[in-house]
């Protein structure tokens, strides 16, 4: 079962590169900072820093490795904003119809209170959106960085629930499509379960 526990410490970088505050979604209490480190011609660098704010421990999404066994976040631009660039560590329900078992697995990381994970993100030329968790591995798209004009980082969080441990008891790779048998969330999706965290916004022009 991939199911550990962390905590890191972390300093703030160059305030520059930071938004003020940082958004929590209702009834979450992890919050998440994004600070982008370096943005080069043919790489652009980021942090991206869980912090269990709460009382109780909580467990998040780390460590996606993709369909085509690549580690890191998925990449993507927004589909309503294709300005605003979305640094996902979350899982991800299926399509409604498709002929592909999940070949995508994650690692769902248990953060006790005031406990912070970091992240490090670094993204390469040719800059690409990264492999969905459905479908071929060719489905991936170029991104024009020019049109880039806003980062956001994006992170999923479960509760610490003995019902979900069971969920994932000797499962090797989880994918977040595992069903909690029993308790309160029975016959839920750890997906549906799932509460996705945004982070402060990156603004890299107006």
């Amino acid at each position: 079962m991939s199911l550990t526990s962390g905590m890191h410490g972390y300093n703030a970088s160059d305030p520059r590169n930071r938004s003020i505050g940082t958004h929590q979604s209702t009834g979450s209490p992890v919050s998440v900072d994004l600070v982008l480190l370096e943005r080069r011609q043919k790489q652009w660098k980021f942090r991206v820093t869980i912090k269990n704010t709460g009382e109780k421990a909580v467990l998040i999404v780390s460590n996606p490795v993709r369909v085509d066994g690549d580690r890191g976040p998925y990449i993507s631009v927004d589909e309503h904003n294709p300005g605003v660039l979305e640094l996902a560590f979350t899982v991800f329900p299926p399509p409604i119809y498709t002929i592909y078992a999940p070949q995508n697995h994650v690692t769902f990381l248990r953060l006790d209170p005031g406990a912070t994970h970091v992240e490090e993100v670094v993204w390469d030329e040719p800059f690409k959106d990264t492999k969905p968790p459905w479908g071929e591995w060719n489905d991936t798209k170029p991104i024009d960085v020019t049109n880039v004009r806003e980062v956001v980082a994006k992170v999923g969080v479960l509760p610490d629930d003995p019902d979900v441990h069971a969920a994932l008891k000797n499962v090797a790779w989880p994918h977040g499509l595992e069903t909690v048998r029993t308790g309160p969330l029975k016959g839920k999706a750890l997906v549906e379960i799932q509460t996705i965290v945004s982070s402060n916004t990156v603004k890299l022009r107006e």
